[in-house]
């Protein structure tokens, strides 16, 4: 198997777990929240400490909910907008599924590009390669010039440090 593909495979399982885990939070943070209708205006009532609101939080929410969650979820009492829950839970869910069928395209150049240049570049690289694409525009000189762009175990070098490396082995020449 293929350096990139293992590599490919662990990202996969990493972006998995992490979901999986917040979207099993967010469904329990909407069960606990559900079974005590009561709360939602307790968390929200003014004056209340932020150790008062963790303490009722931390009375409705079931044992392993992420810690990241009960935090957002005191946010969510902070700003009042713990009413919110069940919608975010649902865009949630859409948001991970819709990007999970989307493949990361990183293009690399040697100088920042414009938005016109960018939005170009999605065009282009949505109609050839003909899938959904997250786009990452990452600046390094190193290349020189030109672009690098890399997306689905794809890579389209055509920056000139990647010419002048390849115009090296045509010819032969080592890099001393």
């Amino acid at each position: 198997m293929k350096i990139e593909n293992i590599a490919k495979s662990y990202a996969q399982a990493i972006y998995e777990s992490v979901m999986e885990q917040w979207i099993a939070s967010l469904r329990k943070a909407r069960v606990g929240m559900t079974a005590k209708p009561q709360l939602a205006f307790d968390l929200t009532a003014p004056g209340q400490s932020p150790d008062e609101r963790r303490a009722l939080l931390q009375g409705v929410l079931p044992e392993g909910i992420a810690p990241e969650m009960e935090g957002w979820l005191l946010l969510l009492a902070q700003k009042g907008h713990l009413n919110l829950l069940d919608g975010i839970a649902d865009e949630f869910e859409q948001l991970a599924v819709s990007k999970a069928h989307r493949v990361l395209a990183r293009v690399t150049t040697a100088v920042p590009m414009t938005d016109d240049e960018k939005a170009a570049l999605r065009q282009k690289l949505q109609a050839e390669l003909e899938i959904e694409l997250e786009f990452d525009f990452v600046v390094d000189p190193a290349i020189l010039g030109g672009v690098i762009v890399s997306a689905g175990g794809r890579v389209i070098d055509d920056s000139v440090a990647g010419k002048l490396t390849a115009l090296r082995e045509t010819l032969g020449v080592s890099r001393s």
